[in-house]
This record gives C-alpha cells, structure tokens and sequence, in this order.
C-alpha cells in the first residue's frame, strides 16, 4: 500500500513540475493551444471571410483555429525537443510571448470581424448606405493589424532560430576548448 501511494506521489510530482511557467515557458503555448481549442468550438458555425483582390475566400473559423493550434503544437514540441540546446532563457521568454500574442490577437480579430457587416438575425443588408462608405476603412486597419501580426510571428521565430543557434555554437566551442 505505501508503494502505490508512493507511486502516486511520484506521479503528482512529476505532472507538477511539468508546467512550471517561470523553468518551462514554451508550456504557455500548450496552454493557449487548449485554451483556442475551446474556443473554437463556439465558433464552429462561423465563417471567416478573406478578399483578396478580385478573389473572395470562405474559411471556417474552427478551421483556422485549429491550424493556429497545429502551430502551436508544432512551436511548443519544437521547445521540448530543443531545450537543451538554447541559449537564453530570456528569448525563450520573448519568443514565447511574441507566438502567444499573435495567436490570441489572430483569434481575437477573426472573432470581431466576422459579423461586422451583419444586420438583424445574421442576415447581410440588402440596400446601401451611403454613410457606410467610412466602413471600409476598418477592413483597411484590419489587414495591416493582421500583417504587422504576423510580422511579429516571423520576428518570434528568427529569435527562436537565434537562440538555438547561438546555444548550439557556444555548446559547441565548449566542447571543442576542452
């Protein structure tokens, strides 16, 4: 009986330790990832629409969800299989950050411009309004929101690829002094 109860504590010790935030910050991004794919369940219904010049693209919002959360995924194993090799601790802060706050603001901005241009009951208008016409500025802010997000994407990932690099050279110039 004391065994198992010492297995069990061995057990509690070891999940316990597994999300220690300040040690392990590339745990935030399983958390955000669970956390998106909750929310992607309210939004199952929903569409997500994309223009692109003279082409009109229709996304289900879940789905663009879950490639956020396949991104995510893919992030926070890279961070397990890589871990020892980094450098910093504070660009693993920073890297982490930056892909959290893209992920939430990409969700946060498909959620709150989908029904912009919705009237009564989900339904699009049928008649213009000319007063409307400053309306279409918002799509503009919207899309350079979007840019400078992933912007900011990229930017989380070549400190990524910095701090690896930097801590595979200088593991690797400690290896060769010896």
């Amino acid at each position: 009986m004391e065994q198992e109860l010492a297995q069990i504590g061995e057990l509690t010790a070891i999940n316990s330790d597994m999300f220690k935030y300040k040690e392990r910050p590339y745990n935030l991004l399983l958390l955000t990832a669970v956390l998106i794919l909750i929310a992607s369940f309210f939004a199952f219904d929903k569409t997500l629409d994309i223009h692109l010049h003279d082409t009109y693209f229709i996304i289900t919002m879940a789905h663009s969800f879950w490639i956020i959360i396949i991104l995510l995924l893919i992030f926070w194993t890279l961070y397990l299989l890589t871990k020892r090799f980094l450098f910093s601790k504070i660009l693993t802060w920073l890297n982490v950050i930056l892909i959290v706050a893209t992920s939430v603001f990409l969700v946060t901005i498909s959620f709150y411009s989908n029904n912009y241009y919705n009237g009564l009951a989900g339904m699009p208008r049928r008649y213009y309004d000319y007063r409307s016409w400053n309306n279409f500025g918002f799509y503009d802010n919207l899309t350079k929101g979007v840019l400078v997000t992933i912007l900011l994407l990229v930017l989380g990932l070549s400190i990524f690829i910095v701090n690896l690099i930097m801590g595979l050279f200088i593991k690797y110039v400690g290896e060769k002094s010896r």
